[in-house]
């Protein structure tokens, strides 16, 4: 929780806190002692806001008295009473968006046949408008040895057959890009290699049961130096070797084939330090 180290503050100052005998006593402090303080979390796990009154069930009444007598509970806790509680940072994390906050700097913009920018209340949207077409959006990330996440769905297209991928691009820089695709209307999945006007397939494949406009797909990308693995729904796909591209920023990436438009929501992007762990076996 991010609070001022040292500062002080109206006894009282959020509603909420009185109790039902009109009683603010503490409540409303950043800091305020409690009754009854919670029991052990599981390991990993932390409480970052909550509480309860006590003795009197929520009367908000302090014991004044000898401490050490038995008539008085013996427990007590802290609570925090802050207005808004900040997640603490995660040193394993060197990335994470889940696209609520409109200011985190991807960009937003339209184009001919082509969109891509906030869709409220908590996506990134990109949308080819054109058969034929592809766009990707970047960040302004720069990232070598990383394993990314992103949750992703379909949200609408016009037709029921054409075909479009939509993905994960990575390392991208001056030189090109990867990117690992899916379509979820021919449950295909590619990686490849664009260097300019060019692309290399490094590897393709078909996989069952994409989510595609029914349910979120979760795309992983693994890199270690030369070494890409790719993985959709915790299986991995795809393993290959390719230097060509050793650093650069993370982002989206849809194409269009015949599909006249597709349009495609990202959820969630997390980019966390190499690691190989965490595949379905």
């Amino acid at each position: 929780v991010e609070l001022p180290r040292a500062d002080t503050y109206p006894v009282g100052n959020i509603l909420a806190n009185r109790s039902r005998n009109n009683v603010f006593d503490m409540a409303g402090n950043v800091w305020e002692w409690v009754i009854d303080p919670y029991e052990q979390v599981p390991n990993g796990e932390a409480i970052l806001r909550g509480g309860q009154y006590g003795l009197v069930r929520d009367a908000a009444y302090r014991l004044v008295g000898d401490p050490e007598s038995g008539s008085f509970y013996a427990n007590a806790g802290i609570r925090c009473a802050a207005d808004e509680v900040a997640d603490p940072p995660n040193a394993n994390v060197l990335y994470e968006d889940d696209f609520t906050d409109i200011n985190r700097g991807w960009p937003t913009e339209a184009q001919d046949a082509a969109l891509f920018g906030y869709h409220p209340p908590d996506f990134y949207h990109v949308e080819v408008s054109q058969p034929q077409q592809s766009v990707v959006a970047f960040r302004g990330l720069d990232e070598g040895d990383f394993t990314a996440e992103a949750d992703i769905v379909v949200d609408h297209t016009t037709s029921t057959d054409g075909d479009f991928y939509y993905g994960l691009a990575f390392r991208r820089s001056e030189a090109g890009f990867y990117a690992f695709t899916i379509s979820s209307r021919t449950d295909r999945w590619q990686l490849f290699r664009q260097d300019g006007t060019e692309r290399a397939e490094l590897a393709s494949g078909s996989m069952d049961e994409m989510g595609g406009l029914i349910r979120l797909d979760r795309m992983r990308v693994d890199v270690s130096g030369a070494q890409i693995t790719v993985g959709l729904n915790g299986i991995v796909v795809a393993q290959v070797e390719d230097g060509t591209l050793t650093q650069g920023d993370v982002g989206f990436f849809v194409q269009t084939l015949d599909e006249p438009l597709a349009h495609v929501h990202f959820d969630y992007l997390v980019i966390r330090p190499y690691s190989d762990a965490g595949w379905q076996q």
